[in-house]
């Protein structure tokens, strides 16, 4: 389905890419793996489409970055990166990963709401409210580089960034044993284990995917015989009768 890329790829993005060793390497990968993992999702949930578009647009900014990082991770030059242009890229990625977050957290909670798994969607909240707490004390300490504002700010800072991306990993790791297998969606047949554990716990995952699916068409449905409702509520006597006949004549 895409959880299991989606865990990975933020892991690797949110989480080894804090050490300033990893970080040039892993962010071309990381938001591949997560924009395959959202491509995934999309089928299943509408709005994993906003956080697939975040994803390809902070893959295109995390180039930049990797050669930035790169300079001074390995003490390598590259004459092209620019000061001026990488500190453009810094807030661009900022601003876009507080956009992806948002984006992510509503598609988790909507999808999780559909499947009656609350605590995931409650979680999706919580983390939410992390990242944005986070992106309010970066700003401030970013636009405010006092000394004084950094002893206050820089603690909390750090701890935000830390706890968002941690929940965010143990989040999505739920989502992933919780609503539908990483793998889901294939249409081969699996070769039954050796193992009845297994065996029981592919039927439960198989079933969880096909909860998905129908949730998913039955939220579209429903959304369009609302629609319809209203449009047809506004009409007038009239253009409802000849509406109405014009149903009957295509039915017959």
């Amino acid at each position: 389905m895409g959880w299991g890329l989606l865990f990975f790829g933020y892991f690797l993005e949110y989480i080894l890419g804090l050490n300033s060793l990893f970080a040039p390497f892993v962010h071309v990968i990381a938001y591949a793996m997560m924009y395959a993992g959202l491509s995934g999702l999309q089928r299943y949930c509408k709005r994993f489409r906003y956080a697939k578009w975040c994803a390809i647009a902070l893959a295109i900014l995390s180039v930049w970055r990797t050669f930035a990082q790169a300079e001074t991770a390995l003490g390598i030059t590259f004459g092209f990166v620019v000061k001026e242009i990488t500190t453009v890229v810094s807030w661009l990625d900022f601003a876009g990963s507080i956009i992806f977050h948002v984006a992510l957290a509503f598609a988790v909670k909507e999808i999780a709401q559909r499947l009656s798994v609350s605590k995931n969607a409650v979680r999706a909240v919580r983390n939410l409210v992390l990242v944005l707490l986070y992106g309010v004390l970066f700003v401030v300490h970013a636009l405010i580089p006092t000394e004084q504002v950094a002893l206050v700010v820089y603690p909390p800072l750090v701890l935000s960034r830390v706890a968002f991306a941690i929940c965010n990993c143990v989040l999505l790791y739920s989502c992933y044993m919780r609503i539908v297998p990483a793998g889901g969606g294939e249409d081969a047949p699996r070769a039954p284990s050796r193992f009845g554990a297994i065996n029981r716990m592919r039927r439960a995952f198989d079933e969880k995917e096909k909860q998905a699916i129908e949730a998913d068409r039955q939220y579209h449905a429903d959304n369009a015989r609302r629609r319809y409702e209203k449009q047809t509520a506004r009409m007038s006597q009239k253009q409802r009768a000849k509406e109405e006949l014009r149903n009957k004549r295509h039915r017959d």
